[in-house]
């Protein structure tokens, strides 16, 4: 729980296991958000604001945990909302402030730290699928991983046989950059969420809801907000044009003016076959067609940060007589006092 100087409710910082609320003036709200098919998202990094009237936080004070230290990175950050972990990660930067009773301190998660470094990968079998050689790069730079959700992407595209060649020996090329172009070649959803991150591959199917939010007085009241909708806007894209070692494959009526993926027999990343080729193309030209919504409402903390994000919800609206299932796309933290859960209809 909650002590010393934080100012956000129910909230424990620990520093490599040891509490130290009380050297906390603020804790940083963890925003979740999934990224778009093809995309990728990693939030910014995020800061607290350390109490240092005491020079906590002063590493020239020789009483101070970072007294002469060079690195700050082997100092492990753990914050925790009503005793659930939410955000794991190193000190990037401790900056005091001028009049010396605060500073900010910078945090940096390993997801982060791995998805900055410089790429440098090869594939030891042809027979990856983009979901494979994601995993596969994820592992090499220790990012972490929800490997539930890497296995239903393998599987989803080694069922239409998505198979590619990766040979990136450049490294400029960081790793975000390799695994962005992958989720791309697959029609992933690639998205950070509680220090992991995930992969949902689009297959415009229902999942499993898991659970119901609801205004109804039958039930417990979940919704506490009117829901707010608006049209999910997508990129228009006229036309597709996916390479492949087999060739070239166009959707479309204007590939000139549309999305075109790399992925010929020149790229260092290489769909092996038309048929990954179509299937890339057509997925996408689903995805893009599928009108969809967004949906934004307000809950408790507490229901918000038990849901995955990816995960199939529905929303009971009994008040207006209408009911939507669809997938969490994001989290607001808020203040401790409510959430906005972000849902996209299906």
């Amino acid at each position: 729980m909650s002590c010393g100087w934080l100012a956000v409710p129910n909230t424990r910082v620990e520093l490599i296991g040891n509490d130290i609320s009380r050297f906390v003036a603020s804790a940083p709200a963890i925003d979740s958000q999934a990224g778009e098919y093809g995309q990728l998202t990693v939030s910014p990094l995020p800061q607290l604001t350390g109490q240092n009237t005491t020079g906590f936080w002063d590493s020239r004070n020789p009483g101070s945990p970072f007294h002469n230290v060079s690195d700050l990175s082997i100092f492990t950050i753990d914050v925790y909302r009503d005793d659930v972990l939410e955000y794991t990660g190193g000190i990037d930067t401790i900056t005091p402030a001028g009049n010396g009773t605060t500073a900010a301190v910078t945090l940096r998660s390993a997801l982060q730290k791995g998805m900055e470094s410089g790429c440098i990968y090869v594939t030891a079998d042809d027979d990856e699928t983009p979901a494979t050689a994601i995993r596969n790069i994820l592992e090499l730079y220790k990012v972490p991983i929800d490997s539930g959700s890497f296995g239903a992407a393998e599987t989803i595209l080694a069922s239409f046989n998505v198979y590619c060649a990766v040979a990136l020996v450049r490294p400029d090329l960081t790793v975000m950059d390799a695994v962005q172009q992958l989720a791309q070649m697959g029609v992933c959803a690639l998205y950070a969420y509680g220090g992991k991150a995930y992969l949902d591959a689009y297959d415009g199917t229902v999942g499993t809801s898991i659970y119901t939010f609801s205004d109804s007085h039958v039930t417990p009241t979940t919704i506490w907000s009117r829901p707010q909708t608006e049209p999910a806007r997508k990129a228009a894209v006229a036309g597709y044009s996916i390479g492949t070692t087999a060739g070239r494959v166009s959707f479309g009526t204007s590939t000139d003016t549309g999305l075109t993926i790399e992925a010929g027999p020149d790229s260092p990343i290489k769909l092996l076959s038309l048929n990954a080729g179509i299937y890339t193309g057509e997925t996408w030209s689903l995805f893009m067609s599928q009108a969809s919504q967004r949906i934004r409402f307000e809950t408790s903390p507490a229901i918000a940060r038990s849901l995955p994000l990816g995960a199939t919800v529905t929303l009971d609206r009994t008040a207006e007589s209408w009911s939507v299932e669809g997938r969490v796309v994001g989290i607001t933290a808020g203040t401790g006092v409510s959430s906005t859960v972000i849902m996209e209809s299906i």
